[in-house]
């Protein structure tokens, strides 16, 4: 075991190991401490060259910057607290059942959907239904529309059926 400055050292093998810094502890945990940011994979206080194993949790007190793809196993168990930005858009869900939201807020949901309490749209705005949406209804700001434009007729179905006048 040596102690001091290694600048002299010669015909020392590649498996030993020289550490100098401002704070180590090497005794069942590697605890590196240091002040200095790493801003990418060539920075920082800890530099890893080849590939990092976790086998238990990680937990970082500062921001996570990926350079690569982020790929996990567990996507049932996602926790995200707080706000997430998705600047290309969110695909969920699988073949068939789920949707997407693109990038400007576009919303292609598949399968049921189910509004709690509410569906609010802006003047102009239609709600359009069947393949080829033709059937609309809509609120000008001025006048209520329900608007058929199929080949078929617009056919009113009730047991009792009333048509009030304000």
């Amino acid at each position: 075991w040596f102690v001091g400055v290694g600048s002299g050292f010669t015909g020392v093998a590649s498996s030993v190991i020289i550490i100098t810094g401002v704070a180590v502890t090497i005794g069942g945990i590697l605890r590196v401490t240091d002040t200095t940011e790493s801003t990418s994979s060539i920075t920082g206080a800890v530099i890893v060259s080849g590939g990092v194993g976790i086998a238990k949790s990680l937990h970082v007190g500062g921001n996570v910057s990926v350079g690569g793809t982020l790929t996990y196993e567990d996507v049932t168990n996602q926790d995200v607290l707080g706000l997430s930005t998705f600047r290309s858009g969110v695909k969920f869900g699988v073949a068939g059942v789920g949707g997407t939201i693109d990038g400007v807020g576009n919303a292609i949901i598949s399968g049921i959907t189910t509004v709690g309490t509410a569906l609010s749209l802006a003047d102009n705005v239609r709600a359009k239904f069947g393949n080829a949406g033709d059937l609309e209804i809509y609120h000008t700001g001025s006048e209520s529309h329900v608007q058929d434009k199929g080949t078929g007729g617009l056919i009113i179905n009730g047991s009792v059926v009333t048509i009030k006048n304000a």
